[in-house]
């Protein structure tokens, strides 16, 4: 039923256009006189002139020096280009895979556009890299026209992902002038090997759901579709008649006519509507050849394959459409998903890939290391960024998903991280629950299911625990760990569960039977579930090219009023954890894992006390489980917000979680965050907003060094360990005399003018506050950090005469924001004037 091609075009495509007009030179590289490089904080750069492609080019040497950050060579351009066209430039290079970003800056400086390309390593040798219109996005700025209509200055920025030393040398930057596309594509012309009468092939692309094309019979057949242009599309949905589609077929492209490229084949296809994958195709035409017929002697499936029962199969082919997809349908595996759950049933694929926000929790082990979610419906996620394993239930012949039942959610004893789902449906209820257990080097995840009969009468129900091919964290999420798919290339059926991608998932209690399809043969529940699925045998091996695989253990049973039945799995998260009971219940065994589990976190949650009136009891639960989800977010001694999108430790985000910790019994983890963060403060004293596995982030927010003396104050004061305060004394001295320079960059006869004044003494503009990302801000959540900062480190006269100086300054600044704009309370930002609680 559902298909998908995989085109093997490059997301930076070698490539000439066709029916070009002209073509510009932008830069020669003949000289560098225009150009200079430029590097965030510890990192360095520089340009030479070498041999290029033709005649001299431009090399841009970089070195991360174990920091995160960027390396740029940049220079002023006079760029207006036209209705569409292409940016192309030739480049070799010798680099670990980074971030490539070709920078747009408009007159103004605070309006940027630009082509990201992330994991980029530059060909050894010349390579041209062409840029379209549509690749040229929206980055940042105040401007609300976010249409690119050109550049006064260009950047070549290498931004780290694995960092490193290397080079990377430009030649030949050019823009080439380009018909301009239609604003709705024409019709396509479509011809066929063969006909059948009045279904001629002109009536599988007439937009009419009731004509089709049909062939002259079933032997191998063709139907050619011309674009009327070279055009570019990111997929192809095939619409099939009843009993007359191909289970074996491939698709091609061509511009003119004659050399035929192949962008994928599908062998197991099994009718219905098949959505098609093509990322970045094009071609002026289009052809699909047919090869094999589905077998129709058995029953065929349901829910979207099209395939009715009781219809006789004829011995020909045919089509009731093609579409051809937009560019969007074919840009990731998760935005094809997403169109492919827009035309099937609510429930058969996450909330998240039907446009509604979904919720989760998180499940791991102190300390971090690797961990599970559960979402509000009731799926588990296996590890970061992971597939999911989904229950479902069929009642009565009819599948029964998460869109079909009342749902709750709840956590053991009101505050564990052991959080359960509970779905009701009509005379029982199914309660998932998951939990990990181990040391963040050896740790566990474990699902259990309990189905019970609330009615009053027997209940044959059947439960299956699907592995899919999604993860819990929606598709919305794009920062780190960006949601949506996680792709199942290979599922191994073995005696004890299943095997995705080679890694193992246990069943508690063995299948009746398992059952498990590649996309293009119908991996969608309704179809895997409810449908002819073949039972997979012990060691047999599904491959998906398409790495959208998905299987299920399947269990049938009778249920008698009020009986209840568990079921389970177990999945490694991290190393090598503990071997399995080997007898014992299922029951049991997960009684006895629970048990274990909850003590563990209890003991790590009741290190405080808190004094509440009765009517204030869920405040303490949402302290204890606040304080769980630390220490399950935590990678060792880095704090961080999150385990998803935010899988990085932000100084903000640390120096009040590290407070949190010092107040709820685990100062201890506080001293080793600010172990762990002072040696990643820059040489001149600048702390870093954030750090992950590349290093230092050197983007500056000025609220980092505030906030950096105030951990290392308030470690100091609820640990008394003063052999650490000393070690991180200099970076503490760093931090103030950095924020000294700052402050004094504004406290300069131009800041005394009348239209600056409310800025005078202020610590300089940055991004620090989320909403000030299109332009740095004046924001007083640093100033109030800063000052507090400076209150904190306390062991110097100095200190003490900054922190005097800067207290009124800012006082000073609040009254006469006030007064520029007019408004009775303290401002956001004093250049903006804005009404912002959060950071006041």
């Amino acid at each position: 039923m559902r298909t998908l091609l995989l085109a093997t075009t490059a997301a930076l495509a070698l490539a000439t256009a066709a029916h070009a007009q002209s073509t510009r030179a932008l830069d020669t590289f003949e000289t560098l006189t225009p150009w200079a490089a430029d590097a965030s904080t510890d990192v360095s750069s520089a340009i030479s002139a070498v041999p290029g492609h033709d005649g001299r080019a431009m090399r841009l040497d970089y070195d991360f020096n174990g920091r995160s950050g960027y390396a740029f060579a940049a220079r002023a351009i006079d760029l207006q280009v036209p209705d569409n066209y292409e940016i192309s430039f030739w480049a070799r290079g010798e680099m670990l895979p980074n971030t490539l970003e070709i920078k747009f800056t408009d007159a103004s400086g605070e309006n940027v556009h630009w082509r990201q390309i992330r994991g980029f390593q530059a060909a050894n040798g010349w390579t041209r890299y062409t840029i379209k219109k549509r690749q040229i996005i929206w980055a940042w700025g105040p401007e609300p026209d976010r249409t690119f209509r050109g550049a006064a200055r260009i950047e070549f920025v290498v931004t780290a992902g694995q960092g490193g030393k290397g080079w990377l040398e430009i030649d030949q930057l050019e823009l080439r002038d380009l018909p301009p596309e239609p604003s709705v594509p024409p019709r396509p012309l479509a011809s066929a090997t063969s006909e059948d009468g009045l279904n001629v092939a002109a009536r599988a692309v007439d937009d009419d759901p009731l004509t089709f094309w049909k062939s002259g019979e079933a032997t191998e057949q063709g139907l050619t579709l011309d674009l009327g242009y070279e055009r570019e599309f990111g997929g192809v949905t095939l619409r099939w008649m009843d009993r007359m589609a191909a289970s074996h077929y491939r698709l091609a492209t061509s511009s003119d006519g004659r050399t035929w490229r192949e962008i994928g084949a599908v062998h197991r296809g099994d009718g219905g509507t098949d959505w098609i994958r093509t990322p970045e195709a094009s071609g002026r035409w289009l052809r699909l050849t047919l090869h094999d017929r589905i077998d129709e002697s058995g029953v065929v499936g349901q829910a979207g394959a099209g395939q009715r029962l009781g219809q006789a199969a004829a011995h020909a082919y045919a089509l009731s459409s093609v579409e051809i997809e937009p560019l969007s349908f074919g840009e990731s595996a998760t935005t094809f998903m997403t169109a492919v759950a827009a035309e099937s049933r609510r429930g058969l694929y996450p909330r998240g890939f039907h446009g509604e926000q979904p919720y989760w929790t998180l499940v791991g082990v102190d300390g971090g290391g690797e961990s599970g979610l559960i979402g509000e419906d009731g799926a588990i996620e296996l590890r970061r960024g992971g597939p999911s394993i989904e229950p479902f239930i069929i009642e009565n012949g009819r599948l029964v998903t998460w869109a079909d039942v009342n749902i709750s959610q709840s956590q053991a004893d009101g505050d564990l991280p052991i959080p359960s789902v509970l779905w009701t449906g009509e005379g029982w209820t199914l309660t998932t629950t998951a939990l990990a257990e181990g040391a963040p080097e050896a740790s566990r995840l474990w699902g259990r299911y309990v189905l019970t009969n609330t009615s009053d009468r027997p209940q044959t129900l059947t439960l299956a625990l699907a592995a899919r091919p999604f993860q819990v964290n929606g598709p919305r999420q794009f920062l780190t760990t960006p949601g949506g798919v996680s792709p199942i290339r290979t599922l191994d059926r073995q005696d004890a569960g299943l095997v995705l991608d080679g890694k193992p998932l246990r069943f508690l209690v063995a299948p009746n039977r398992v059952v498990a399809e590649g996309f293009e043969s119908g991996a969608d529940p309704q179809s895997l579930l409810a449908g002819n699925t073949v039972e997979r045998a012990v060691d047999e091996r599904i491959v998906d090219f398409a790495e959208l695989a998905s299987g299920a253990a399947v269990y049938d049973l009778t249920l008698q009023p009020g009986e209840s039945r568990t079921f389970g799995w177990t999945s490694v998260l991290t190393g090598e954890p503990a071997a399995l009971p080997v007898t014992g219940s299922v029951e049991a065994v997960l009684d006895t894992v629970q048990e274990r589990v909850a003590a563990e976190w209890r003991e790590k949650l009741d290190r405080f006390d808190v004094t509440l009136p009765p009517e204030a009891g869920p405040v303490e639960a949402v302290m204890k489980s606040s304080l769980a989800h630390m220490l399950m977010s935590r990678q060792g001694p880095i704090l961080q917000p999150g385990t998803r999108s935010y899988n990085r430790s932000w100084i903000r985000d640390g120096a009040m979680m590290a407070e949190g910790l010092n107040r709820l019994g685990h100062a201890d983890l506080s001293a080793d965050y600010l172990r762990w963060f002072a040696p990643l403060v820059f040489d001149n004293g600048k702390v870093p907003c954030c750090a992950d596995s590349r290093g230092a982030d050197p983007v500056p927010e000025n609220d980092s060094h505030g906030e950096f003396v105030f951990l290392a104050a308030e470690t100091y004061r609820y640990t008394g360990d003063l052999e650490l305060l000393r070690a991180v004394w200099p970076q503490v001295q760093g931090a103030v005399r950095y924020m000294d320079e700052l402050r004094a960059s504004t406290r300069t006869p131009q800041f005394e003018a009348a239209d600056k004044r409310h800025l005078f003494g202020l610590l300089p503009p940055t991004i620090s506050h989320e909403g000030y990302s299109d332009r740095p801000a004046y924001s007083y959540w640093d100033d109030f950090w800063g000052l507090r900062g400076y209150g904190d480190a306390d062991a110097a006269a100095r200190f003490r005469a900054s922190e005097a100086q800067f207290k009124a300054d800012i006082m000073a600044s609040i009254t006469a924001t006030a007064r520029v704009h007019g408004i009775d309370w303290i401002a956001g930002a004093a250049d903006r004037g804005d009404f912002d609680a959060t950071s006041t």
